[in-house]
Parts: structure tokens; C-alpha cells; sequence
């Protein structure tokens, strides 16, 4: 703001200034921290931040483009940022991180469920109708092993 003061520039050689920097640092840490666990202790969140380390590469080979050195040094940019938020995140709680590799994996199972199934149905769609589906259970027609005729109707009394 125009209003503010100037920071006056830091001094290392005052003990009471570094002691000030140091305790900040510390205390935005735990902030940081905190916020992170806020994050993790929910389904959405925790699926929140494993999209954030998968858009950062983090253990994905998928970083190193053949041939293209500017695509990979882009990409391993980006996982340097990915694995320092994964360090915050397992500083913060490594049990909640377990547990959203867990949610993760459950997830990929069910999606991969559901396209199976979702294939087999078009694959079932586009087949079409069998013959008999078509025609139903028909009796073998007369002459054909099996055949049995209809039985005789029932006689009238006089």
C-alpha cells in the first residue's frame, strides 16, 4: 500500500531480527501444514491433491518427451514443483496420504469396471438380436427330431 512504510532490509547480524525471521518462517510452516491436513482430511481434497502431483509429473515417465528437450525441461519444471508440494503434503500427514493412494487406486478399479461393462453392452448393442431372441423358444417343426404334437383337444360330452 502507498500508506506503508519501506521495509527496512534485513540484518543478519541482529539477533533479535533473525530470531523475528526465523520464528516467522516457522510459523507460516505450521500454517502451511495445516492447511494442507484441512485439505487432506477430506475425500475431495485428498482426490484434489493427488490430480495436482499427477499434473506435476510426480512418478510419471510421461515427463521426458523423445526428441523434444524444451517439452521435457518444461515438464520436469513442473515436477520439481510437484515434489516439493508432495513433500509438504507427507510433512503434513503421510497417513492421510496413504490413504488418498488408496482412494486413488479404488477409483481406477471402479472406472475401469465401468468401461468394461460399458463396452461390453455397445459390443452387445452392435451384435444385435440372436435367432432366437428373434423367434422365441419355438417347438422343432413337424418331422424335425424332438417333434411332438400338440396335444388333442379336449373332447365334447353329448
Amino acid at each position: 500500500m502507498a500508506d506503508e512504510l519501506p521495509e527496512e532490509p534485513f540484518d543478519a547480524s541482529d539477533a533479535i531480527a533473525e530470531n523475528n525471521a526465523r520464528r516467522d518462517a516457522e510459523r507460516t510452516a505450521r500454517e502451511d501444514t495445516d492447511v494442507l491436513r484441512t485439505i487432506m482430511h477430506t475425500k475431495k481434497g485428498r482426490a484434489w491433491i493427488i490430480r495436482q502431483l499427477d499434473r506435476c509429473y510426480v512418478n510419471d515417465p510421461a515427463k521426458f518427451a523423445e526428441g523434444r528437450a524444451d517439452t521435457t525441461a518444461h515438464n520436469l519444471g513442473r515436477e520439481s514443483y510437484g515434489l516439493l508440494l508432495l513433500q509438504d503434503v507427507m510433512a503434513a500427514s503421510v497417513d492421510l496420504y496413504m490413504t488418498a493412494i488408496k482412494e486413488q487406486q479404488e477409483e481406477m478399479r471402479r472406472q475401469a469396471e465401468v468401461r468394461r461393462s460399458e463396452r461390453r453392452r455397445r459390443e452387445e448393442a452392435e451384435r444385435g438380436p440372436t435367432a432366437e431372441e428373434m423367434v422365441g423358444s419355438l417347438p422343432p417343426p413337424k418331422g424335425f427330431p424332438g417333434h411332438k404334437p400338440p396335444p388333442a383337444p379336449p373332447k365334447k360330452k353329448k
